[in-house]
């Protein structure tokens, strides 16, 4: 995956607590039915966060 559509994945994620767009830090990824889920941290509240990247 090229680094700036990396960058813009993980910089794209919905902060609940924050309820703004925020960046997802420290995270840990699997695959669920085919797609990749990112699940760890937010950089603003520390708060957790998940970001699900279609695969198809």
């Amino acid at each position: 995956m090229p680094a700036h559509a990396k960058k813009l994945l993980l910089a794209n994620v919905w902060g609940v607590q924050c309820r703004q767009e925020v960046t997802i830090t420290d995270f840990a990824g699997t695959v669920v039915r085919g797609d990749l889920l990112l699940q760890e941290e937010c950089s603003e509240c520390l708060g957790d966060v998940a970001r699900v990247i279609e695969m198809k």
